[in-house]
C-alpha cells in the first residue's frame, strides 16, 4: 500500500505516492581531543570530550512516483496530467527556497537537496508514470 505526500509552494500543489520513506536524524557533535602528557601514558588512553551543538539534521529520503490520478488522491494538484505534475515538481525544486511537505498528518518546512525523475512509459507514445527519488531536509531559510 502506498501513502501520499503533498508538496505545496505558493499555489503549486503536487501529490507524490510513496514506495518508501526513510526518515533520519543526524546530530552534530564536536569532538575535542585533549592532549595527554607523557607522564599519563602508563594509565592508558583517555576518552575524547564531546560537545553537543544542539543541532539536528532531519532528512527524508523518498522513493515514489507521480501519476495523472490515483483514486481521490491528487485531485487537489495544480496539474491534472502526469507531465504537468512533473513540470510542477521540477519548478518547485528549481525555484529554490523552502516549501511545505505534508506527510502522515504533519506539515514540514523542507528544501530539496536532490531530485531524480525517471520516465516510465506504458508504450512508446504514452508516459503514464514518473518514478522519483528525493532527498529533503527539514528547516527554515535564513
Amino acid at each position: 500500500m502506498t501513502s501520499n505526500i503533498v508538496f505545496t509552494k505558493g499555489s503549486t500543489v503536487v501529490t507524490l505516492f510513496t514506495n518508501s520513506v526513510d526518515e533520519s536524524y543526524t546530530k552534530i557533535l564536536a569532538v575535542i581531543t585533549p592532549p595527554v602528557g607523557s607522564a599519563n601514558y602508563a594509565s592508558g588512553p583517555k576518552d575524547n570530550k564531546l560537545v553537543d551543538l544542539l543541532r539536528v539534521t532531519h532528512r527524508f529520503e523518498i522513493d515514489g512516483y507521480i501519476v495523472a490520478t490515483e483514486g481521490s488522491y491528487g485531485s487537489g494538484d495544480t496539474s491534472s496530467t502526469v507531465a504537468g505534475k512533473r513540470t510542477d515538481l521540477i519548478a518547485i525544486f528549481q525555484g529554490g527556497g523552502t516549501f511545505t511537505m505534508s506527510y502522515s498528518g504533519t506539515d514540514y518546512t523542507v528544501n530539496t537537496e536532490k531530485l531524480s525523475v525517471k520516465e516510465l512509459p506504458e508504450d512508446s507514445d504514452t508516459v503514464t508514470k514518473f518514478e522519483l527519488k528525493m532527498s529533503l531536509i527539514v528547516g527554515e531559510n535564513i
